[in-house]
């Protein structure tokens, strides 16, 4: 018998329905920031059957792996997680998510039969697919938002946007931020903007061992999820006085690992260059691009690159800062003079 999950982001309903029970309780943790307040109707709803392939369809063949036809679209290969497909068909005010998920090697089906860990790096990928991404381009359609590769702190009512490669360093500058009064997160990979503003996309921090011993362990209101991500790192809940839903950015920080720590202020053409190109090595938004993309031929607004561009450009006319985080320093202190001197210089 099915059962369901009913989440919402940014007051925007989605209901996931499935037969795998184990891939639903998994969901049910990780989305914890994402849980559905009452009276909040699901606006997208998503049904992933497992152990199959989506039945033939009718429609035309756009691409490759993209069919088109009568408001709806299919992708029959996501090439990040082989053996998943989509079918969506986007109405008035909802859409339709029909997903099928089959191993794609018995190896794979192997794996993953006898490999928590095989299993748990497939569920987060799917947790995208199925909900993020889905939420992303309603998003986009609705509201004009632009998903970026960037984490977002705020204090008080206005906030920093961080970015740079992945690995630069943002969750570790996050988890940092939050020993020091008054920081709330409000995600450390993904946000939204509209060029003004910035909206979470929350999920659980991902933080490496070294990162928690160079800030001195946990930060208050910061606890454990109890399980391990990629990369060695831990995951981390934010309790709700810790999190925040929306902020307006007053600087941009561009971070990045070096021998010494150091801060230079950024030209906006420059920044705007670093935004555009800073999310083109993040494997979650090259992903979210690609379905966005093919989005695109059904619903004009999802994946619009000129409407990103916009919104990236009023991004950049923020102050903004190169801040290298210097190996083997007190990362706390190290955050606390970036915040301040680029306060100051602001």
């Amino acid at each position: 018998m099915a059962t369901s999950l009913n989440c919402a982001l940014h007051e925007v309903g989605l209901r996931l329905e499935t037969e795998g029970k184990e891939f639903l309780s998994f969901a049910r943790q990780y989305l914890r920031p994402l849980q559905a307040r009452d009276g909040i109707h699901p606006t997208i709803e998503v049904r992933l059957e497992w152990g199959r392939r989506l039945p033939p369809t009718d429609l035309e063949p756009l691409g490759r792996r993209v069919w088109i036809g009568d408001g709806r679209l299919r992708l029959s290969e996501i090439r990040p997680v082989p053996g998943l497909e989509l079918e969506m068909e986007w109405g008035q005010a909802s859409l339709q998510i029909h997903a099928a998920y089959r191993w794609p090697t018995r190896r794979a089906r192997w794996l993953a039969r006898f490999s928590w860990a095989a299993r748990a790096r497939l569920y987060v990928p799917l947790l995208y697919y199925l909900v993020y991404f889905p939420l992303g381009w309603w998003m986009e359609r609705e509201r004009g938002w632009s998903l970026i590769h960037a984490a977002g702190l705020a204090d008080g009512e206005e906030g920093v946007v961080l970015t740079g490669l992945p690995g630069c360093g943002k969750s570790t500058f996050v988890w940092a931020a939050l020993t020091l009064p008054g920081w709330r997160v409000l995600s450390d990979n993904l946000l939204f903007t509209d060029g003004h503003l910035v909206w979470a996309c929350p999920e659980p921090l991902h933080v490496d061992r070294q990162a928690q011993e160079l800030s001195g362990g946990s930060p208050e209101g910061v606890r454990s999820a109890g399980r391990t991500f990629s990369h060695h790192r831990e995951d981390f809940e934010p309790e709700p006085h810790r999190q925040a839903e929306i902020t307006r950015p007053r600087k941009l920080i561009f971070l990045q690992r070096g021998r010494e720590g150091r801060i230079r202020r950024l030209e906006e053409s420059d920044a705007l260059c670093r935004l555009w190109v800073g999310d083109l090595h993040a494997q979650e938004w090259l992903a979210y691009q690609e379905c966005a993309t093919a989005v695109h031929h059904l619903i004009p607004e999802v994946g619009n690159p000129l409407w990103r561009w916009v919104n990236l450009q009023g991004l950049a006319t923020l102050p903004s800062y190169e801040v290298t985080l210097g190996k083997g320093d007190d990362l706390v202190e190290a955050v606390r003079q970036a915040l301040e001197r680029t306060e100051r210089d602001g």
